[in-house]
């Protein structure tokens, strides 16, 4: 069974970001951008929660994880924040958080440290996970393994071509914005030439011929034709 993970975090790249990459590494994310929008998600069944101590407030986080807890005291929580002390970290654990990942982190801490948080906190007979397997109109998306199937066929990508048809597949026909694109495919330190990118849509445009890919000028990409 795929595990489940409540991500609340204010800032919207950031946020598309953590759950890119958490989907990316074969759990489901539900995305919420504020202490308020997340209470909607109080009563959801989840594996973990990982949220941003500093939200609308400097307690809004707090106060959350607080209800969260009033709901299921066994709740795995995990904070993030942009405050990098050690009193900062000692707080956060000692008022109920499971682990602590201080920003900027990088993609392979982000997933190791998800990992090391649920498996100290599942149940012990709880069943490993299944590789998630992602299907989306003629194709077909193994996240475990990161293959790509078209109509059946198995097509050869590259990581990064790999990582951008995920993207804008999990984003359903939505325009994805090209600095978003360069931030989350090619790390959140990105600042090189918008040009890798537009060799990456010509290279998948030509191995996918019949995945639309649409320019939406003077915006990003969205695809369609799936």
């Amino acid at each position: 069974m795929t595990q489940r993970i409540a991500v609340v975090e204010d800032e919207p790249m950031m946020n598309d970001l953590i759950c890119f990459v958490l989907n990316n590494a074969g759990f489901k994310t539900v995305s919420y951008t504020s202490a308020r929008a997340a209470q909607a998600g109080l009563n959801r069944q989840f594996d973990l929660w990982l949220l941003d101590i500093m939200l609308e407030t400097p307690t809004a986080g707090l106060d959350l994880m607080k209800a969260v807890r009033e709901v299921n005291p066994n709740q795995a929580i995990c904070f993030l924040s942009a405050r990098d002390s050690e009193l900062d970290k000692i707080t956060g654990l000692e008022i109920g958080g499971d682990d602590y990942i201080t920003k900027p982190f990088s993609k392979k801490e982000l997933v190791l440290r998800i990992t090391n948080i649920l498996r100290r906190t599942a149940p012990a007979t709880a069943a490993k996970a299944s590789p998630e397997i992602l299907q989306a109109g003629r194709i077909k998306i193994d996240l475990h393994s990161r293959r790509l199937w078209w109509q059946g066929d198995l097509i050869n990508l590259t990581a990064k071509e790999f990582d951008l048809i995920l993207l804008l597949i999990q984003n359903d026909g939505r325009t994805v914005d090209r600095h978003t694109i360069l931030r989350i495919i090619w790390d959140t330190n990105y600042y090189g030439s918008g040009r890798v990118l537009d060799d990456t849509i010509r290279r998948v445009r030509k191995k996918l011929p019949d995945l639309q890919i649409e320019t939406v000028y003077g915006e990003g990409y969205r695809v369609s034709g799936l």
